[in-house]
This record gives C-alpha cells, sequence and structure tokens, in this order.
C-alpha cells in the first residue's frame, strides 16, 4: 500500500489533527507543505474541487460554495 500523503500547512489546526491521528494510529505518512494563503496552495484547491469529490463536497456545503466563489472572485487567485 502506497504511503499516504497529507497536503497542507504544518501550522494548520486541522494539519495537526490529521498528523496526530496518523501518528497515534502508526500510520507512515509523508507530509506535502502546503501554504493556502500563497498561489500554489490555491492551484491544488482548485483541483481538488474541480474532481468529482470536490463538487460532491460543495453539494454537500453550500456555505464552502459561496467560500469558493468569493474566493476564486480575488484578483490574486485568478492571477495564479
Amino acid at each position: 500500500m502506497a504511503k499516504p500523503l497529507l497536503y497542507g500547512a504544518h501550522y494548520s489546526v486541522y494539519v495537526r489533527i490529521a498528523r496526530m491521528a496518523l501518528e497515534e494510529k502508526g500510520v507512515d505518512y509523508e507530509l506535502i507543505p502546503l501554504d493556502i494563503f500563497a498561489a500554489e496552495g490555491a492551484s491544488i484547491i482548485g483541483y481538488f474541487l474541480k474532481v468529482a469529490e470536490g463538487r460532491k463536497l460543495l453539494a454537500r456545503f453550500p456555505d464552502m460554495q459561496d467560500w469558493w466563489d468569493r474566493i476564486v472572485r480575488r484578483a490574486s487567485f485568478s492571477n495564479a
């Protein structure tokens, strides 16, 4: 089985929670550093939200759809 990849910023509370859970279960994983406030961070979020899992997520959580709509209207995102 391939080693799970965990994308995120080391300072993120959610990434810390995921890391603690993986370590507690003894899962060997690789943390792929990602700054969601940088241009490269926005592109991976955009990719995720375009794949099936992302579309399902947005469909289930209308607040996330509103958030995404606001993000993509930003000039800094469209210039990435």
